[in-house]
């Protein structure tokens, strides 16, 4: 008792010192949100829901970062919140300085940190994740390079994150040197797989043996066919009725010394006490005709053959597997031309033990030039003349495994490799703008390129200007036809803050019949109720419509009303009613 109570007190006294440090630095970031939603068409007609995301972090400014766990849930009102582990999950320490007396200055990081390179190399943050050590700012000269080594730590196949799994790499930067930029990227990561393979003849047909070092009534058996593995009671090999099993002699890695088949009085090895002198260590005994015409297929046309062998069991071996990406970025102006390109490749090579495996291999080049000429004069055009033509060609093998695989063009994780793998062609657009008492500009592309040995083609021009208030836009090419008008009107009217009516036609290449959208946007005040958004659109394509209608009233306490309307029966989400609100953390 007179050991508990001080130990109890240093505990207190240290808890109650370091808790408000520790509270006073961590920070939270995330959301909490909740909606009621009524769908008038839908099965389940009222729903209710809430989400949450936290993220904590303890952290002090070129020091440290503690990542102490991540929460994402979107549960219905009826649903419990699964319970949250508050743990560490990312460590990283920070120090700046030089590493011996007099050296530069450097950053190091000791932990979790992310591998270096762009999105098409490294944009998948829980793939680029890598425990180690990472030191940045090397310099030499107008270089600046840096280096790390680690371990994965995320599981990505085909390797697991475990300490044989290792992950290396570095960048060289040369900001700007007369005019010249230049980027190089290099990340490797090793380890082991395991191959496997189960009991096989020498032609790699699979063996299964019936029976395992059977005894004399088993041995003698004659209700079925069967094939039995034999690896030390030789007296059975020796088994007087030898007309009725064949027999094959292994020796210890499994090549067949001799075969003897049934119906011999007499085979060549005796069993039993010259086993040693014959060489042998197994023994392979088939009976009955099925049994053994297997046997005599797969096993005896290898007699005597020392580069083929029987795997008498399953087998297991572990075998080393690299992966290695590279990747340089440059531009370079030079006589009022921008030179730009990229280019990488990305390899895989698998050392397997049994079986010769290719390495994978996939590159990506694309190599651009552009410029601006003032040409056309100002009395034609208020803009210069711009110029670019890229190539393009990127093998569909570029897959760097902690790549972003996000092809959509709009999200800051889009990686324009991984959309065009595969292709290989060429790009021009041009684009200036044109009259400059009422400027329209102007934008010509042409694309083509191969994929899988087909040929793809597009051309298309852009125009827009504005004429009296009216905004006009057109797109010819062939994909397709566009012409738009739109306007925002002002009513005179104080509580109608936006009126914005559009129009446009749309005509695909493979019809006949064109698409008209009419459209509105408005923003309106009804009261005390401010800023109220209204859009409502109208599609029609020869006898088929669409109407749409949605609006939404953000309250001053946050909560967000919600609403839509469509005649498409089949898309019963988009009719409802909402009452939404987010608060952020």
């Amino acid at each position: 008792m007179r050991r508990v109570l001080p130990l109890t007190l240093a505990i207190f006294l240290v808890v109650a010192s370091v808790a408000p440090a520790l509270a006073a630095g961590i920070s939270f970031t995330g959301y909490v949100d909740s909606e009621i939603k009524f769908r008038p068409n839908a099965s389940d007609r009222w729903t209710g829901r809430t989400g949450i995301e936290i993220g904590a972090a303890l952290s002090a400014t070129n020091k440290y970062s503690l990542k102490l766990g991540f929460f994402d849930e979107d549960k219905y009102f009826w649903e419990k919140y699964s319970s949250w582990v508050f743990q560490p999950s990312e460590i990283s320490l920070y120090a700046s300085g030089a590493l011996w007396t007099g050296g530069p200055v450097l950053k190091g990081t000791l932990g979790d940190f992310q591998m270096l390179g762009p999105i098409y190399i490294a944009g998948d943050s829980k793939n680029a994740a890598v425990r180690g050590v990472m030191v940045e700012g090397l310099p030499l000269g107008v270089i600046r390079s840096s280096v790390y080594a680690g371990w994965q730590r995320e599981d990505i196949a085909p390797l697991p994150a475990d300490p044989k799994t290792k992950a290396w790499g570095g960048s060289v930067n040369i900001a700007n040197y007369k005019g010249l930029s230049l980027n190089a990227y290099g990340a490797v990561r090793t380890g082991e797989l395991v191959a496997s393979r189960q009991s096989q003849a020498p032609d790699g047909e699979p063996l299964i043996f019936d029976m395992t070092d059977p005894d004399s009534a088993s041995f003698s058996v004659t209700t079925s066919p069967w094939i039995a593995l034999i690896t030390k009671n030789w007296a059975l090999t020796n088994w007087p009725a030898s007309t009725y099993y064949d027999f094959a002699y292994l020796d210890a890695e499994g090549h067949i010394l001799y075969y003897h088949e049934s119906g011999q009085s007499k085979y060549p090895p005796p069993s039993n006490s010259n086993a040693q002198q014959y060489g042998y260590v197994y023994v392979i005994a088939a009976r009955y005709s099925t049994s053994q015409t297997w046997m005599r297929q797969h096993l005896k046309p290898f007699t005597g053959q020392m580069d083929k062998r029987v795997i008498l069991q399953a087998e297991e071996k572990p075998y080393p597997y690299t992966e290695m990406v590279g990747a340089v970025e440059g531009a370079y102006r030079v006589a009022g031309f921008d030179l730009k390109g990229q280019a990488g490749r990305f390899v895989a090579i698998s050392k397997h033990p049994w079986e010769e495996v290719e390495p994978i291999k996939g590159d990506f080049r694309i190599f651009s030039i552009g410029t601006q000429l003032d040409i056309l004069g100002k009395e034609v055009a208020t803009k210069p003349l711009s110029l670019n033509i890229e190539y393009r060609s990127i093998d569909s093998d570029f897959t760097p495994w902690a790549r972003s695989t996000d092809t959509d063009s709009l999200s800051d994780k889009y990686n324009r490799i991984e959309a065009q793998r595969g292709q290989k062609g060429i790009n021009f657009v041009a684009s200036t703008a044109f009259l400059p008492e009422n400027p329209v500009d102007t934008k010509l592309t042409f694309d083509s390129y191969t994929k899988e040995n087909k040929n793809y083609q597009s051309m298309s021009l852009e125009l827009a200007t504005v004429v009296s208030g009216y905004e006009l836009t057109s797109k010819l090419g062939t994909d397709g036809t566009e012409v738009g008008v739109a306007r925002n009107l002002d009513l005179g009217i104080k509580d109608i803050t936006k009126f914005r009516p559009s129009l446009k036609l749309v005509m695909s290449p493979n019809s006949t019949t064109p698409t008209s959208v009419l459209g509105l946007s408005a923003v309106v005040s009804l009261g005390g109720f401010r800023n109220i958004n209204l859009d409502a659109s109208h599609e029609a394509t020869g006898d088929e419509s669409v109407t749409t209608f949605t609006g939404s009233y953000k309250a001053p306490n946050g909560w967000e009303l919600k609403a839509g309307w469509t005649s498409d029966k089949e898309k019963v989400d988009d009719t409802y009613i909402s009452l939404y609100y987010k608060v952020n953390l």
